[in-house]
């Protein structure tokens, strides 16, 4: 039985049976069995009120959202930008890795041109990973017409450096 379930199955006996939360306090553990009541019992001096001591079990049996690496390298970008970057940032931080690693993992899981934009001037930040990505895809949905006889400069937004590789982003 998930732990929360069973929280919720005792405090509704304890409720039809007029127990308070001091009640509770000084006979859940005549009802926990298992890991439960060593967890209990182990923590029982750091637990001041009942809401507390079902914040602990919860947090303690709670199943953790496993993640591994191939979970990380697989996620490509489908339709939505910040859902994934969120996911793969969140997926990259609970594998433990370096932020450059999360970078280039976010920026392997992009569109083939986008990524050849990207090694122009790579990001040092989450952050600005997610602002040079926006413009990007913003570029790639209202391309810019580059001419060879005539040089306008960048575009408002883009570095210099990106003038030569916006002809990637065209349709």
């Amino acid at each position: 039985m998930r732990i929360e379930a069973w929280l919720e199955y005792f405090n509704n006996a304890c409720k039809i049976s007029n127990k308070d939360n001091d009640w509770k306090m000084l006979n859940i553990s005549k009802y926990l069995k298992g890991s439960a009541l060593t967890h209990y019992v182990n923590s029982c001096l750091n637990i001041s009120n009942f809401d507390d001591l079902c914040n602990i079990l919860i947090e303690n049996f709670l199943k953790p959202n496993i993640v591994n690496l191939s979970d990380f390298s697989q996620h490509q970008l489908r339709n939505n930008l910040d859902e994934y970057f969120h996911q793969k940032l969140n997926c990259g931080r609970q594998l433990g890795l370096s932020p450059q690693l999360i970078l280039e993992g976010l920026t392997d899981g992009m569109p083939t041109n986008i990524k050849q934009l990207m090694t122009i001037n790579p990001p040092t930040s989450p952050t600005e990973w997610l602002k040079l990505k926006v413009t990007a895809l913003h570029r790639k949905d209202d391309p810019v017409e580059i001419s060879d006889e005539e040089d306008h400069g960048p575009p408002p937004g883009l570095p210099m450096q990106y003038t030569e590789y916006l002809c990637i982003l065209r349709k």
